[in-house]
């Protein structure tokens, strides 16, 4: 009960202590950037990544005139040196297509040739068949302050660069074409309302343009807003979520494939585009695909890197606002009562489970958290603080762990407590002995049971006191009996593996101090042998089942390769990526299939001579290293005498030591191969090279199976972990031992010592593991 109390003040504690971390994170507006990057997760699902199911296509009443290198090419390098009257050419054009709204990203800041005509067709435009809207842009200058005296909140320019008079009084909107860049350098937001330097209040570019699509006229705009704390409506539709200066989060509309029609204006200008696409549409004309004059911004889509244009930006906003679909960050109340819940859940999971499940629930706990707040977003356009529950799901998981090791510690000082005296010791040992999950005996020199545990007992009976006999009545045969013998009375620790009944046991013992008797443990492998033919099986499966395939893959993506110019930098990279991948595996594979053969049969000898042998396996690395520009330098003895070996396997040996030693030393290294006899029975192998080195604290797994440095900087090299191991089994075949010396940052050394004989060294079969 006690404990039960403890745990619970415990739980309550991290909770605690973990939401109020989270929430002082932020509220004070730490890792602002984390946390913009994070919530651009609701964006990038897709390239057509929309509210719901929403998508911005061919319908949405947007056209994009570009001012493209093409078109400063023919009329001049500046767009605000041209002759105005092309400016006046595409108007009449647009306005005679029916547009409903013609919004240049242009500002017309200085009188220039043609201004007369561009004012008259602006004229035409706005009294025409088609009372074509015009709105024109201003530029807000010097830095931007916060005004509260605004309809909503908003912001104010000291200074403003304005088209010239003749132009501004032909537009029905003035509006603001700045917009804002946040901390990590991305577009996400957009202004609302800005007092001019005159003393005046106009709307930013893209809610202008949005009202003058609804033929809304400025004088009566301000009139059909309806403001309320963070958030105001336009003309009783549209709803727009703002922060204290006015900004609102707008929404992306498959940016990879632009989802609006872009015409270079030059054709439009040559009428070489239909008039009848431009019927009651939104017309913006800007700055696009130029590399002259650039106006290009980063957002949250373009994650490779490719910022849009600033028409381009703008014509999402609007469609945000056409759709009204303007997505709203979570609210204060709303985050809080995230976080404390988020941290409640995760703390109440983390105690009731050991490191590993933990290491399995936190995922599950995070995807939970991303699917929920993408179907929330996606309902209500509402951007969940991703960042912040993910803190408040993870940090308890640290704080959970300390309380772990603080309740272990507590337990490891009773014990000592208990251990320290003599009569805790004897009781602990009794009860070590007897409650042991594995069968354990004492015995004396004639294998008569002294005492056995309860576990032994029940495996193998209470019947003789002789251990010979008790093992035989479960099932021991009698060709085993020296086995047993050897290992409990040899002296040697060496496990031996026995048989028992259906069963296999491995025995391991040790003599008792000052005493002649010995204790032995045997432990139940049953289940690691069906695990070693089962993998066995799987492995065999995979030579036929697997390689077969990936060689398709690998054969397909060459002849798919051959045809370079049918495909983009994009796909042939994709195409050289399957490729490595294929051929990753198949490496793994066939590495895995040696091992396995190595370990399942008998190497085949035959003589050798080692010089010829060794310089054989050099010249095949000849091109690597000339390619890696490395010295290769061989100092292989001529006098050394033949052996019996198995060349293909021992030439593999020498080879994967080579690889190493060419891919973990950078261009222009030196690479040395020795041979020499030590003594008159062993020969000497060793590949030196001034490389990366190896991590002391990473030296004594090297030999493991799939085994990979995860530190320092061989930690970035490519393999599959399997070819030291490779190595090892091969010279351990031979009966020989291999080993390494190496300084990180200065190289490493790779040791073979093989045995050499007369030619009479029998079969050797490969140690199973």
């Amino acid at each position: 009960m006690f404990r039960a109390i403890s745990r619970r003040q415990d739980q309550i504690l991290i909770t605690a202590c973990s939401a109020l971390l989270v929430i002082g994170i932020w509220s004070s507006g730490l890792l602002t950037t984390f946390r913009l990057r994070l919530s651009d997760l609701f964006f990038v699902g897709s390239s057509s990544s929309v509210v719901g199911s929403e998508r911005a296509d061919d319908s949405a009443p947007i056209s994009i005139i570009a001012i493209d290198d093409r078109s400063l090419q023919a009329y001049g390098r500046s767009p605000n040196e041209w002759d105005r009257a092309v400016y006046g050419e595409l108007v009449d054009f647009l306005s005679e297509s029916g547009a409903r709204v013609i919004a240049f990203d242009l500002i017309f800041s200085e009188t220039g040739e043609g201004d007369t005509a561009l004012a008259a067709a602006l004229n035409r435009a706005r009294t025409g068949v088609s009372r074509t809207r015009i709105v024109l842009p201003i530029a807000g200058a010097d830095t931007l302050t916060a005004d509260s005296n605004l309809p909503t909140s908003g912001i104010r320019f000291p200074s403003s660069l304005r088209p010239i008079a003749p132009l501004a009084e032909q537009a029905d909107y003035l509006a603001y074409v700045n917009t804002v860049i946040d901390v990590d350098g991305l577009i996400r937001r957009q202004p609302s309302f800005i007092e001019t330097d005159n003393g005046g209040v106009t709307f930013s570019f893209s809610l202008a343009t949005y009202l003058a699509y609804l033929r809304i006229p400025a004088a009566a705009a301000s009139q059909l807003i309806a403001a309320e704390t963070g958030r105001f409506s336009l003309a009783g539709a549209t709803v727009v979520y703002h922060d204290d200066l006015g900004f609102w989060r707008q929404n992306f509309f498959g940016v990879f494939s632009s989802p609006f029609p872009i015409y270079s204006l030059t054709d439009v200008v040559n009428g070489s585009v239909d008039a009848a696409v431009f019927d009651d549409q939104i017309v913006l004309v800007g700055l696009v695909n130029s590399q002259g004059v650039s106006d290009n911004y980063y957002i949250p889509l373009t994650s490779d890197g490719r910022p849009i244009a600033g028409v381009e930006i703008l014509a999402h906003a609007i469609t945000t606002l056409l759709r009204n679909s303007v997505p709203y960050e979570q609210g204060e109340v709303s985050t809080i009562l995230m976080i404390v819940l988020a941290s409640m859940l995760s703390t109440a999971m983390y105690l009731r489970l050991r490191w590993y499940g933990k290491l399995v629930v936190a995922p599950l706990m995070l995807l939970g958290l991303f699917v929920f707040a993408s179907v929330n977003f996606s309902l209500r356009t509402e951007l969940i603080s991703l960042f912040d529950g993910t803190l408040a799901l993870l940090l308890p998981m640290g704080l959970s762990l300390g309380y772990e090791i603080r309740i272990e510690r507590h337990a490891r000082e009773r014990a000592e407590q208990l251990f320290r005296s003599s009569d805790g010791q004897r009781r602990l040992l009794d009860a070590v002995f007897m409650r042991s999950p594995l069968p354990l005996i004492i015995v004396n020199r004639d294998l008569q049971i002294i005492r056995s545990n309860r576990t032994f007992d029940a495996q193998f009976g209470s019947g003789s006191p002789n251990l010979l006999a008790r093992l035989s009545h479960g099932g021991l045969p009698e060709n085993s009996h020296d086995n047993v013998r050897r290992s409990l009375l040899s002296g040697d620790s060496a496990p031996t593996k026995v048989t028992v009944g259906e069963k296999a046991f491995v025995i391991q013992s040790a003599p008792v101090y000052e005493s002649d008797f010995v204790v032995a443990a045997l432990t139940d492998v049953t289940s690691l042998d069906q695990l070693a033919a089962l993998k066995t099986r799987l492995i065999r499966i995979a030579a036929h089942d697997i390689r077969n395939p990936l060689s398709s893959i690998i054969g397909f993506s060459d002849l798919l390769l051959l045809d370079v110019e049918a495909y983009s930098k994009k796909q042939i990279d994709m195409l050289e990526r399957i490729k490595r991948s294929a051929e990753s595996i198949n490496t793994i594979m066939v590495n895995l299939l040696k091992l396995e053969q190595l370990r399942s049969s008998k190497l085949p000898l035959e003589p050798v001579l080692p010089s010829l042998w060794l310089s054989q396996v050099a010249e095949g690395h000849a091109p690597e290293m000339e390619r890696h520009q490395h010295e290769f330098i061989l100092d292989i003895a001529e006098d050394m005498p033949s052996m019996m070996a198995e060349p293909i396997q021992l030439g593999q040996a020498v080879s994967n030591l080579l690889s190493n030693a060419a891919k973990y030393t950078p261009d222009g290294g030196r690479i040395v191969l020795h041979a020499r006899m030590e003594g008159a029975a062993r020969l000497r192998i060793e590949v030196q090279d001034n490389g990366l080195g190896i991590p002391t604290e990473a030296q004594s797994g090297l030999f493991t199976e799939f085994y990979r440095v995860q530190h320092g900087a061989a930690a970035d090299r490519q393999g599959t972990g399997l070819g030291l191991s490779l190595v090892k089994t091969i010279v351990e075949a031979h009966h020989g031992r291999v080993w390494l010396e190496s300084d990180e940052g200065e190289g490493s050394t790779f040791f073979m010592e093989l045995p050499v004989n007369d030619g009479t060294y029998p079969e050797r079969a490969l140690p199973q593991r």
